[in-house]
């Protein structure tokens, strides 16, 4: 992982954190979930689709039930027993022609299949539209239902380790489909079969009773788009960089005195009173 600041890492915005819907990887984003709730029962999705989770089986407010920390600086905490997030059913989730499926985990220990992200209505479920899950190899792989087979790519074997970050990228952009595993591609293939509609979608299991996460979960974004190599690195260099990480806050002018424009104590700016105008923190 190519990271910059403290340590390597970069420091996961804090609440309050918005979509920046100037910058070019907000395109197409129907789901962004940070993770960085630290207490209660809900993970919010902050790309302005309102495809919240609700957090099931955990004590809310309790540090440790769900949540956890991480060299980022807060994570989904998940006990591979029978936590998982449902966050039901949107139009914008039904993902049925290209995507990005994008996150950034941490397993503890890994099973059978453990999945990240499930939409599937049974163990073997040939309709399921996407699914992302890291199996006893270590090895994480996306699978698309055809219809009458499931169809994968995967990292490889032993290329997911325990108890260490990993940036995990699938894309399905027409029939190729690639998966990156921090920043490099690890594998692509043409899918052949009829993309499946969404009924429900999932992190943390499969279903709502099978192949639980046992880890952390930083991040985990989504796009109705496959994104580009050259946007994959970008990501990879910076999972935040489309965020505003300070928190927008209005308040009136009225009052205020310093420089606008390098002008000291402006009466007008652009013709229009400073009395008359709201400034926003952190937007210069």
């Amino acid at each position: 992982m190519s990271f910059s600041g403290t340590n390597g890492y970069i420091t996961k915005p804090k609440p309050r954190a918005i979509i920046n819907p100037l910058h070019p990887l907000s395109r197409g984003l129907v789901g962004y979930w940070l993770f960085n709730e630290m207490s209660g029962s809900l993970a919010n999705d902050i790309s302005g689709n309102k495809n919240h989770g609700l957090i099931t089986n955990i004590i809310p407010n309790i540090q440790g039930s769900g949540w956890g920390g991480n060299k980022f600086g807060s994570s989904l905490q998940l006990n591979g027993t029978d936590n998982y997030v449902d966050c039901g059913y949107n139009k914008s989730l039904d993902l049925t022609e290209d995507l990005t499926i994008g996150v950034i985990i941490n397993p503890t220990t890994v099973a059978n299949y453990r999945n990240i992200i499930g939409t599937a209505t049974d163990r073997n479920d040939f309709t399921m539209p996407y699914d992302l899950s890291i199996n006893t190899f270590n090895n994480v792989g996306l699978h698309l239902g055809t219809g009458s087979a499931i169809f994968t790519i995967s990292t490889g074997s032993g290329t997911v380790p325990l108890n260490k970050n990993s940036h995990i990228i699938a894309t399905v952009l027409g029939t190729t489909a690639n998966i990156y595993l921090n920043g490099i591609l690890k594998d692509t293939d043409t899918f052949v079969g009829t993309r499946q509609t969404l009924s429900k979608l999932l992190f943390g299991a499969r279903v709502t009773n099978l192949y639980f996460w046992d880890g952390s979960i930083v991040v985990i974004y989504m796009y109705n788009r496959g994104i580009s190599h050259s946007e994959v690195k970008q990501l990879n260099h910076d999972p935040f960089c489309n965020l505003l990480k300070a928190p927008l806050r209005r308040y009136s002018t009225f009052g205020w005195t310093g420089k606008i424009n390098s002008v000291t104590n402006p009466a007008k700016v652009c013709g229009i009173s400073v009395a008359d105008i709201n400034k926003i923190s952190g937007v210069s």
